[in-house]
């Protein structure tokens, strides 16, 4: 590129730059975001910086309608107008995570019987009652779903109508964390996701191989022994010890990497220190 357009490229970059910057400000104004994260004894809603902004404890984890009333409360109109954004995000116990095999379908809708009868053989019950949630992929790869119990979805739709915010998505813990670090998640290779909640800690481990899903499982998580939780894992999937490995979780996840293989730490979409 010529120098002439490196100058004028440079220009225009530059007052970009200052337009969005005073722009910022009024913006913040008129616009804001939120997470609600719902845990096993904990449903909170947070910044995506991860500022807590309101939380309420769980006393009774796994039953629904105590987390239906805790979303309806946490969720209140925001005190000024304009456009409040709102994504949900489900943790464990709530979620049932699984891996489906390729078949010529060419849309996760396509994939939705495929999924119900997978519920059906992992013993949850009436397939109506879960709200399905299956990424895209691509041709003969295998697909990573998870269902959601649909009373907590409709609870949290109705809660932000009610409140005047626009529910941007609702989506399980694992893969609001694949979507965000998608780019970095791209090649083989372990992902580990770490969620606390009622004084313990499990992990979410997913593996890939030859950019396909291999397997997932969920195992209770002892402080500090994520690779014990690994080699568990990769026996139960019955797949090979990977090469590299993600890991996600709070804070403290950080200071158990020793003995994964090429671990990398990804940033928590949420701040799970304070969610």
């Amino acid at each position: 590129m010529s120098p002439w357009l490196n100058k004028w490229r440079d220009r225009l970059e530059a007052q970009r730059n200052v337009v969005c910057a005073r722009a910022r400000p009024v913006l913040s104004r008129y616009v804001s975001r939120c997470v609600l994260r719902l845990g096993r004894d904990r449903v909170c809603l947070v910044e995506p910086g991860g500022r807590l902004l309101r939380d309420m404890s769980i006393l009774e984890p796994m039953r629904s309608p105590e987390a239906e009333s805790a979303i309806a409360s946490l969720l209140a109109p925001p005190k000024r107008n304009g456009l409040h954004l709102l994504d949900a995000v489900i943790g464990e116990p709530w979620v049932h995570y699984f891996v489906l095999g390729w078949r010529p379908l060419p849309r996760p809708v396509d994939w939705a019987e495929a999924a119900r009868v997978q519920l059906m053989r992992m013993g949850l019950g009436a397939p109506d009652q879960w709200r399905l949630c299956i990424e895209d992929g691509a041709w003969q790869k295998s697909r990573f779903g998870a269902a959601m119990p649909e009373s907590l979805c409709g609870a949290i739709e109705q809660g932000a109508r009610q409140s005047g915010l626009l529910l941007r998505s609702i989506l399980p813990c694992v893969t609001y964390a694949i979507a965000a670090h998608a780019r970095a998640i791209g090649g083989d290779g372990a992902l580990i996701q770490v969620e606390a909640g009622g004084g313990r800690f499990i992990a979410h481990v997913a593996f890939r191989h030859d950019n396909d899903w291999a397997g997932f499982v969920t195992l209770p998580l002892d402080p500090g022994r994520l690779a014990d939780a690994l080699s568990d894992a990769a026996v139960l999937c019955r797949v090979a010890w990977p090469l590299r490995s993600y890991v996600l979780g709070p804070q403290i996840a950080k200071e158990w990497l020793d003995g994964l293989p090429d671990p990398q730490w990804l940033a928590q979409p949420w701040n799970e220190d304070s969610a």
